[in-house]
């Protein structure tokens, strides 16, 4: 009974995993560390090819992706996690306004895409959306 509890306990204490990929570092180290100030777990990689990489030797519940990345492009990586994961979240970070960058990304597999600058406040709410899924 008491390994059940303890069991029953870790599944409901489950710490959701975000990959963030995202070249700009300083960028990226405050959203690692907003996201795990708010109970969540965060891994970055700062290139596409390192992003690709921990996506498959890791298990992630949410991607946080920027379209300019050196080497695979947040466009390329997304091509890829969407062939290995149809489920997963996949929120784009990007400096590019366009519609029709927006219209790319969704048409490539993304969930939502926020223009940089954006607020954290607003990018926590969306995560919380996704992971309610």
């Amino acid at each position: 009974m008491y390994f059940s509890l303890l069991f029953t306990v870790l599944i409901l204490m489950k710490i959701e995993r975000i990959l963030i990929v995202e070249d700009e570092k300083k960028i990226a180290d405050i959203l690692q560390f907003g996201l795990s100030e708010n109970g969540f777990s965060a891994d970055v990689a700062y290139d596409g090819a390192q992003g690709y990489k921990l996506f498959k030797e890791q298990h992630y519940d949410l991607i946080i992706l920027d379209i300019n990345l050196p080497g695979l492009t947040g466009h390329d990586l997304c091509k890829r996690f969407r062939s290995s994961d149809l489920n997963i979240p996949i929120i784009f970070l990007s400096s590019r306004t366009g519609l029709n960058e927006k219209i790319i990304g969704y048409n490539l597999g993304a969930d939502d895409f926020l223009v940089k600058p954006f607020e954290f406040k607003e990018l926590l709410f969306k995560i919380r959306v996704y992971l309610k899924r």
